[in-house]
């Protein structure tokens, strides 16, 4: 089964916000959590689903 963002978040210990600012590059981000966000992205092997961002986008106009 395919790691989801919540699963990140629970190896991280941090906030499914948190996983999508990390994502997104956001600046406001300390360097500790998101190393630790990079460190479970690896360990879970997870990749976004970009299709489910591209899918919400659309629906909400």
């Amino acid at each position: 089964m395919a790691a989801k963002l919540e699963d990140v978040a629970r190896q991280a210990g941090v906030s499914t916000a948190s996983v999508s600012r990390v994502l997104a590059n956001k600046p406001y981000v300390s360097e500790a959590v998101r190393q630790r966000v990079l460190t479970a992205i690896e360990a879970l092997n997870f990749h976004p689903a970009v299709w489910r961002a591209v899918y919400v986008r659309n629906i909400r106009k």
